[in-house]
């Protein structure tokens, strides 16, 4: 199946990757390295992951960091469309 960052979820990580390095250097860095785990288990096993209300997009949670990948799939193709906050709402992002 092919994955597909849209540009909002780039940016999304860009952001955040930036936001935490502010915090300490090389943080920023282990954000990122763990957004890239979970959207490979995404583009892996996409259909294990938890749908969010009635809608047909799903999210993926972080382990260490709290953050949602927002994906849907359509056809053959996996759109991840948002990287959030866990104390956003998820459902606003589908």
């Amino acid at each position: 199946m092919k994955l597909v960052i849209i540009d909002e979820a780039k940016a999304d990580l860009a952001r955040e990757r930036r936001s935490y390095e502010t915090e300490r250097k090389g943080l920023g860095r282990e954000f990122a390295a763990e957004m890239r785990e979970i959207i490979e288990r995404i583009g892996k096993f996409p259909l294990s992951f938890p749908q969010l209300g009635g809608s047909t997009s799903r999210r993926a949670l972080g382990r260490r960091f709290p953050f949602f990948v927002i994906f849907f799939i359509d056809d053959k193709t996996i759109y991840v469309t948002a990287v959030v906050h866990q104390h956003s709402d998820p459902a606003s992002y589908h």
